[in-house]
């Protein structure tokens, strides 16, 4: 997520093709890399699900923290961070 929001304000318009195609490879690495984890470790789809309800409430936790340490997020310079995977 921040590789994306960075490329947006790093590449803009001058470099649209550019960061299309870095958006469409991080898409198929992560495909790809899931894919060979399904294959090698025969996992199933239940298994995927799993592993995703275990990750969203660290997540989102994590996020309600950095909402309560607002101030000292912002100083940080991580606030924009913060607001871009809120929304």
């Amino acid at each position: 997520m921040k590789v994306v929001s960075v490329g947006r304000k790093k590449f803009s318009a001058d470099f649209q093709l550019v960061f299309r195609l870095i958006e469409g490879f991080i898409f198929l690495s992560f495909v790809s890399l899931l894919i060979s984890l399904i294959v090698i470790l025969h996992l199933k789809f239940r298994d995927i699900i799993v592993c995703i309800l275990a990750f969203m409430p660290t997540g989102w936790g994590m996020l309600m923290i950095a909402q309560a340490l607002k101030p000292w997020i912002r100083r940080g310079g991580f606030w924009g961070s913060v607001r871009t995977l809120k929304l």
